[in-house]
């Protein structure tokens, strides 16, 4: 993946499992599936509630305890709202100015208020029903003919 700046994390992260250059616990996590399950033993030999795993240049903290979770939820939120950058997510979005992949910031609370009180306002919820209905039912009707078809193979 290609990223527009590389942003090195900031502050001492949580106890993390020994990893491979460049590619950090990735190798790890593809070998001992299901990746919950690595995870959670991979805390259980470091005694530890909170970890870091990485996976490449991305950083994925894990917590196992409810009071940490809590915390980290309601008041630690906006350190972890925000998104990595990369040249994939600027081109789609066309410089991040979509509210799915735009930073948290300013500009991301007033898209997202925008979107709130014009698009999901019960008046256009109410005009657009006919043609979410419509869509619904296009959706589940491909998906029955692909399964008739035998186009669709279970996973899992």
């Amino acid at each position: 993946m290609l990223s527009l700046r590389s942003k090195k994390p900031k502050g001492q992260l949580p106890p993390e499992p020994r990893g491979w250059p460049f590619i950090g616990n990735l190798f790890h996590m593809l070998m001992n599936r299901p990746a919950h399950v690595w995870i959670h033993r991979s805390m259980e030999d470091m005694q530890t509630k909170i970890g870091c795993f990485r996976f490449a240049r991305v950083h994925l903290i894990t917590v196992t305890s409810s009071e940490i979770a809590r915390e980290v939820l309601r008041e630690k939120d906006e350190a972890l709202a925000d998104r990595s950058e990369s040249y994939s997510r600027n081109l789609i979005s066309h410089g991040y100015k979509e509210v799915i992949f735009s930073s948290y910031g300013e500009s991301w609370k007033l898209m997202k208020k925008m979107m709130i009180t014009k698009l999901m306002s019960p008046t256009m919820l109410s005009k657009t029903l006919d043609d979410r209905t419509l869509e619904a039912d296009n959706i589940v009707t491909y998906v029955f003919n692909l399964s008739l078809s035998g186009s669709i193979n279970e996973v899992g």
